[in-house]
């Protein structure tokens, strides 16, 4: 059997793929001063104002101590458990979750009723057993105030009343496997270098859609949150009689082992004061 016809029809396919890069480059206003001068079928003139990337390039290739973006991702989820701290992407969950109901614990007869899910931010992970056809599962959840309005009921009717905002919190499950969240507290300080390098390699572009709003999102959140630990732990150091800058990395410690130390994890801001006395106290004994 000839191959023949195989590679003619590989050619084509390659001429019709350049053809349209071509007409991409010609009719998009990203390129108005180049538009007139590439041509891709004139290779002198491609290689000056276009590179070309091949899979065997090795700036296509991940370092050997970095995994693929999915795998980190998932070695630090499976670590999720009640009393973790979540980063939640709403954005994500909108685009590629239906039948937004089946995440609440509380039923709702009709679509129009169905709550907002979670607002993007950091939630704590709680945990309960439940019952079901085929045995007991162990549920996570979290618990968030909605920015939707209840639906109107005959009550309301019944008492004349108007207010429409939800009082009470809601409980949405979660799923270690789910692309719209990560172990925030699983992603110290020291990690902010891997965040920046998944943010910028275009290493697994196919997968942008999904990883890179919650990488823009985390990793503006950390740094954030690092600026802000940082000034509370030369706060520490001097009320403890260190120094703030040459017993820094001792002050992270002990930030650290306030933060992590119990099974529910917390932020500083979740009592700053308390926070501050505990953090002190540890610093004085060391």
């Amino acid at each position: 059997m000839s191959l023949l016809p195989v590679f003619k029809f590989i050619r084509l396919v390659v001429k019709l793929n350049m053809v349209l890069l071509q007409g991409i480059i010609e009719r998009s206003p990203c390129f108005p001063n180049e538009a007139d001068t590439v041509s891709l079928f004139r290779p002198e003139m491609a290689t000056k104002y276009v590179r070309f990337i091949y899979d065997d390039d090795q700036d296509r290739q991940l370092p050997s101590s970095v995994p693929p973006f999915r795998t980190w991702m998932a070695s630090l989820n499976k670590d999720i458990q009640e009393g973790s701290r979540i980063f939640w992407i709403s954005k994500l969950f909108d685009d590629y979750r239906y039948r937004k109901e089946r995440y609440f614990k509380q039923y709702y007869s009709n679509d129009y009723n169905v709550p907002n899910p979670p607002n993007t931010g950091i939630y704590t992970v709680f945990s309960e057993e439940v019952s079901s056809w085929n045995g007991v599962k162990n549920v996570l959840f979290i618990k968030f105030h909605s920015t939707s309005e209840r639906a109107w009921t005959w009550a309301d009717y019944s008492s004349f009343s108007t207010d429409m905002v939800r009082k009470n919190r809601l409980s949405f499950e979660i799923f270690r496997g789910d692309a719209c969240l990560i172990n925030y507290d699983a992603i110290g300080r020291d990690q902010l270098k891997t965040l920046e390098f998944y943010l910028h390699t275009r290493i697994g572009r196919e997968d942008y859609l999904q990883y890179i709003p919650i990488l823009n999102e985390l990793f503006k959140a950390k740094h954030e949150e690092i600026k802000k630990e940082d000034d509370f732990i030369r706060l520490a150091l001097s009320n403890a009689g260190l120094d703030p800058d040459g017993d820094f990395q001792q002050g992270i410690s002990a930030m650290e082992w306030w933060k992590l130390k119990n099974k529910w994890k917390r932020g500083l801001s979740t009592d700053d004061a308390k926070a501050l006395r505990m953090i002190v106290s540890k610093l004085k004994k060391i």
